[in-house]
């Protein structure tokens, strides 16, 4: 799908800019869609938005879905996404966060499995 990225914040698809809040980290390029991993470092500590912090947009700039909340929880705080993989082409979606990927489907944004992965040395 055809998009820009304008700056840290601001992404313009089909010709219509889209401002975040958060800087963009990562886009995910589908052929109808883009996903979008929102910085999470820039979100206030104890936001709940923090774990869904991954939105698909569609080819006329609208907001399609937001990632579903993964339920994990570390401390005192909601569990973030640190990167989008593409899977099996572009059938699945692998959002990673600290100590698990999830597989996420890319037409509705909801998770449909979560494996653990050790994280340590």
């Amino acid at each position: 799908m055809d998009y820009k990225q304008i700056d840290t914040h601001t992404i313009e698809v089909g010709g219509k800019p889209i401002n975040f809040e958060q800087r963009i980290a990562e886009v995910t390029d589908l052929p109808d869609r883009i996903i979008i991993l929102l910085k999470v470092s820039d979100f206030e500590h104890g936001d709940p938005m923090v774990s869904r912090n991954v939105v698909a947009i569609g080819e006329n700039g609208q907001e399609l879905w937001r990632i579903q909340d993964s339920g994990v929880e570390r401390q005192d705080s909601k569990e973030a996404f640190f990167g989008i993989l593409k899977k099996d082409g572009e059938k699945k979606l692998i959002a990673v966060s600290a100590g698990f990927l999830f597989t996420l489907d890319p037409n509705t944004g909801k998770i449909s499995n979560a494996q653990y992965r050790y994280m340590g040395d």
